[in-house]
């Protein structure tokens, strides 16, 4: 049987991003960029050659969302507040390191396919956000929608097997 008859190929905006902690982004994500995985080679010396092979950890690239900005920054405020909530407000007391676990959350970045169901999910365990993107004004511009960026750091990455069960994998998690 042809590949093409097996398998829906995704369009790039098949997807929904959940986030307990950032509900606003939940709704108005528009676009995602799964991590990029490496598995640093290994060497092996020995006498007569050195040589490469498989390493032991992967090596994961942050998750990045893009969202729509809406009039009033609601949703960067959102990720400005959790991120201050991390790192402690300028002046105040610093979070205690037995208290930073609260602020930790699972993300969830469901694939759909092209009948908007849902066909895998990434899970990020322990995510939080690192970086929120520069916002440029621009008073000569056309009109036209701002956007964001979020970047996610987290502990560990799950990626949940098909629900059709096309490829055989099982649940599939790696740490960070």
């Amino acid at each position: 049987m042809a590949l093409q008859q097996l398998v829906n190929f995704p369009l790039s905006t098949n997807f929904r991003f959940n986030c307990p902690e950032l509900p606003l982004l939940s709704e108005v994500a528009q676009d995602a960029t799964i991590p990029a995985i490496t598995l640093n080679p290994a060497e092996v010396f020995t006498r007569t050659g050195d040589y490469g092979q498989p390493g032991e950890k992967l090596q994961f690239t942050e998750l990045d969302i893009g969202f729509a900005m809406d009039e009033y920054l609601d949703v960067y405020a959102e990720v400005f507040s959790w991120m201050n909530r991390m790192a402690g407000m300028p002046g105040f007391q610093t979070v205690e390191e037995k208290d930073r676990e609260v602020l930790f959350c699972n993300v969830e970045l469901i694939m759909l396919d092209n009948t908007q169901r849902e066909s895998r999910r990434f899970i990020f365990h322990n995510a939080w956000p690192s970086a929120l993107g520069a916002l440029a004004f621009d008073q000569a511009g056309e009109a036209s929608t701002m956007k964001g960026i979020v970047t996610f750091e987290y502990l560990a990455m799950e990626l949940t097997p098909d629900t059709k069960n096309l490829t055989g994998l099982g649940d599939l998690r790696y740490n960070h």
